[in-house]
């Protein structure tokens, strides 16, 4: 039977592991990585270009970028944690997207994915690496996930304010079409009710063709128009399910299903169960 991948992984010194283990990781479509170097120096490239990442740099991996050619020192002492994009895409529909500019740091980190990291922001780091080594260690700690969940919104802020400097209230301009245009399908999918679950209604939105959606957001983000719509939509049931009292007719009302039947199967494809059930189950768990 499959080993059932985890949703967080710490890897406390990369001494643990061998290169091509580490290697292989890196290049996990699943996961989010943050490399700490904190001694030494190590190198590696990434889609196509060469970085050196010395004491004080962290590098960040997202899902589409291509990682090779790594090599270190033999004094070399890097922590690597990961997260499941599941997770972290979950923290991107329901946090970040409120966030000012979100859209142009999300594009400089995919340009500059090596990061310096002063003093302070050094040691915020490794008591966020602490913090969550505590918890990964206890696997009864009540709540585990959602604490590491916070733990990551943590660091995501500390690297958001890092980039805060760095972009320009005025960059609209530079920002090249693409780029703009999977902003605004973004945009577009932050409402609180995912009423429109067809691509051709938000490339109507944005005037270009639904094939061209949805090379913009596989080149962008590694999955399709329909992927990202269909997440998002999962996403804002599973949260009204769990948070509110809001009715299952009425949800199927607010979410723009033909009927609640509809709402009903559709909740059982991609939950795993029916809407009530689901909501009874996963409160008990809280």
């Amino acid at each position: 039977m499959k080993t059932k991948e985890p949703i967080f992984r710490l890897i406390e010194d990369i001494e643990q592991i061998s290169t091509d283990r580490l290697e292989q990781l890196l290049n996990s479509r699943e996961y989010l990585f943050i490399a700490h170097c904190w001694q030494g120096r190590m190198q590696v490239t990434v889609n196509q270009d060469i970085y050196i990442l010395d004491k004080e740099h962290i590098l960040v991996c997202l899902p589409s970028f291509l990682i090779g050619n790594y090599m270190r020192t033999p004094d070399c002492r890097c922590t690597v944690l990961s997260m499941n994009m599941q997770h972290f895409a979950r923290l991107i529909d329901t946090t970040f997207h409120s966030e000012p500019q979100w859209w142009e740091k999300f594009t400089l980190l995919q340009n500059n994915p090596v990061i310096h990291m002063d003093d302070r922001h050094q040691l915020l780091l490794q008591s966020y690496y602490e913090l969550m080594k505590a918890h990964l260690a206890n696997e009864q700690t009540p709540f585990r996930e959602r604490m590491m969940e916070r733990l990551m919104e943590m660091a995501y802020y500390e690297l958001s304010a890092y980039f805060d400097n760095r972009v320009s209230d005025s960059n609209d301009e530079k920002i090249a079409q693409p780029d703009r245009l999977f902003r605004k399908f973004q945009d577009l999918l932050r409402t609180e009710y995912i009423t429109e679950h067809e691509v051709q209604w938000y490339a109507e939105q944005l005037c270009i063709t639904p094939k061209y959606l949805s090379d913009i957001c596989r080149e962008k983000s590694g999955k399709s128009a329909s992927k990202w719509v269909h997440d998002r939509l999962t996403e804002e049931i599973r949260l009204k399910l769990i948070e509110t009292d809001i009715p299952i007719k009425e949800l199927a009302y607010r979410f723009r299903f033909p009927s609640q039947s509809f709402f009903g199967k559709y909740v059982k494809r991609v939950l795993g169960m029916s809407p009530q059930v689901y909501r009874v189950s996963h409160r008990m768990r809280t």
